[in-house]
């Protein structure tokens, strides 16, 4: 594959295969769900999406300007979004939890509700957006709702 004249394999400088690439670049309309930190967005407005994060809490990430403080049903709907990124609570869906908030044990039905929300959530994004992604720890959601399989990523893959 070409691009300028350049074979991407043979390229030296990082930044002459990204001067190339960006010729092509279309911004991309994202909203991160269930994020007051703001890291993914940060990152993905450093690589120039138009990234909006949304929690219904204050953000903390320094960006009020790119944060919907709302709930992110709303978020969701406010406009054509070419990626959601949705990063739900996960205190009572993970395994780790299973202590507390597993079959048999005094907060179970808080963990039914969570993943009756979660699901919830998952359906409105997929409903609108081709391009969902959830992001949790290994939890209940694939057991207890209807959910694709997922897929395990670890830092060090990244």
């Amino acid at each position: 594959m070409r691009l300028e004249n350049k074979t991407l394999d043979k390229q030296q400088n990082g930044n002459d295969f990204i001067a190339c690439v960006t010729k092509r670049f279309r911004a991309l309309e994202i909203l991160v769900g269930c994020e007051e930190s703001q890291e993914v967005t940060k990152a993905l407005r450093e690589i120039g999406h138009n990234a909006k994060s949304c929690d219904i809490q204050e953000c903390s990430g320094g960006m009020p300007d790119h944060h919907y403080q709302m709930d992110v049903f709303e978020a969701i709907r406010m406009q054509k979004w070419d990626i959601i990124i949705l990063h739900p609570p996960c205190t009572k869906i993970a395994v780790s939890g299973n202590r507390w908030y597993g079959m048999g044990k005094p907060r179970y039905q808080e963990r039914i509700e969570a993943v009756e929300w979660t699901q919830k959530l998952w359906n409105e994004a997929t409903s609108v957006c081709g391009a969902v992604a959830l992001e949790n720890p290994v939890g209940v959601l694939n057991k207890m709702g209807d959910f694709p399989n997922p897929n395990y990523i670890q830092p060090w893959q990244c």
